[in-house]
């Protein structure tokens, strides 16, 4: 299965490429440009916060979904802080670890 990065949406497009299939996980999230990019990281997908202060967690077994909190300080001092200008654009992971390519984010 493929699972796409909602940035607009409220829900993760799941495509079955066994069948061609689509269907949805839904993440309770309603604002524009939430999350950009995606990336597996011990089982776990992850997505990048664009404008979000969480990063985005999916458990593709049970197709559950988690967010994890982005500490407020760094927040505040980012030039990016209202979120609007996106954060964060892309995901690596990399021995064990998540790595996001920052836009407007100071680090």
């Amino acid at each position: 299965c493929l699972f796409c990065c909602p940035h607009h949406s409220s829900d993760i497009m799941v495509l079955d490429t066994s069948d061609n299939s689509v269907t949805v996980i839904p993440t309770g999230a309603h604002d524009e440009s939430k999350w950009q990019g995606i990336a597996e990281c011990n089982g776990k997908l992850y997505c990048c916060p664009y404008s979000s202060s969480q990063v985005m967690t999916i458990d593709p077994i049970s197709r559950s979904v988690g967010f994890i909190d982005i500490k407020q300080p760094y927040l505040e001092q980012s030039k990016a802080s209202n979120y609007t200008e996106g954060l964060w654009f892309g995901i690596l992971a990399f021995e064990d670890k998540l790595y996001c390519c920052p836009l407007n984010a100071d680090e």
